[in-house]
């Protein structure tokens, strides 16, 4: 009896959280536009710009003025970039800035009207159930980490890596505002080209991919910030050595890196600050 009435009891507030959800999303709708143009192209294009410059104004700050100081003991490449050299900082910035401000919108566009625009995804107007949140964001966390993969992997490619590649590690220490301080070339292929591929291939819903695109940004420059905190995920001393190293860990998980031998974790460089 108890167990059956507390079940009752979680299904039923289950439902009303739902439908309050559901009416949030209506209204948001409703302030921005349900347009496509809008749910395509605009609010990707302000998710992405917002969630960048949030994150990249902190460490930004961080690196300019070596401050706070009990948070330096947590810096990988101790000495390097401490403080950032401004000139380089600006040089990085302007780049960035013609990535996110013309080569995005551009990109976006391009995909709506030649992909997006023509393919049947799921209603706009209702959420997706929990269950299909999850399984989509899991397929597209396994093929974007395939994607880039091999993508960034072909960019280090002797025949083409001095002419795209070679322009993002010029930071063989980074810092989080050079996440997107790249070739536009790169920036299509390798930050915005995986996102469309899943985007096509699995169809989720629109939530999904805002959802999605503020985590990889997010995710990305994590792994960028020269920074490994106590709860920084493995993967920011796995992404940091392959700007030291060059010709190790393409991926973001490691998981490909592995598989094919290029996974590598130098225990000097690596080692867990205590």
């Amino acid at each position: 009896m108890i167990t059956s009435t507390l079940i009752n009891k979680i299904s039923t507030n289950w439902c009303q959280c739902g439908e309050l959800l559901q009416n949030k999303w209506i209204t948001f709708l409703n302030s921005v536009g349900d347009d496509s143009v809008t749910i395509w192209i605009v609010v990707p294009f302000i998710l992405s710009l917002i969630s960048f410059w949030l994150y990249a104004a902190i460490f930004t700050l961080m690196d300019l003025t070596n401050k706070p100081h009990f948070l330096r003991k947590y810096k990988i490449q101790v000495g390097v970039n401490e403080p950032v050299d401004k000139n380089r900082l600006w040089k990085a910035t302007k780049q960035v800035l013609f990535n996110q401000l013309i080569i995005t919108p551009a990109m976006l566009s391009l995909s709506y009207f030649a992909f997006f625009k023509y393919l049947n995804f799921p209603s706009v107007h209702v959420l997706p159930s929990m269950r299909s949140f999850l399984i989509d964001i899991s397929l597209m966390v396994a093929l974007e980490e395939a994607c880039f993969y091999y993508v960034h992997r072909a960019l280090h490619h002797r025949s083409i890596y001095k002419y795209i590649h070679k322009q993002h590690h010029e930071w063989t220490a980074p810092v989080a505002i050079i996440t997107l301080y790249c070739h536009p070339i790169e920036h299509i292929c390798s930050n915005l080209g995986p996102i469309g591929v899943l985007t096509v291939l699995i169809r989720p819903h629109i939530l999904n991919v805002w959802f999605f695109i503020v985590l990889a940004i997010l995710n990305s420059m994590t792994d960028h910030t020269g920074y490994s905190f106590p709860f920084s995920p493995n993967s920011v001393r796995f992404h940091d050595l392959h700007h030291a190293k060059f010709h190790y860990n393409f991926g973001v998980m490691g998981w490909l890196d592995k598989l094919h031998g290029t996974y590598k974790e130098d225990k000097n460089d690596m080692k867990k600050i205590k």
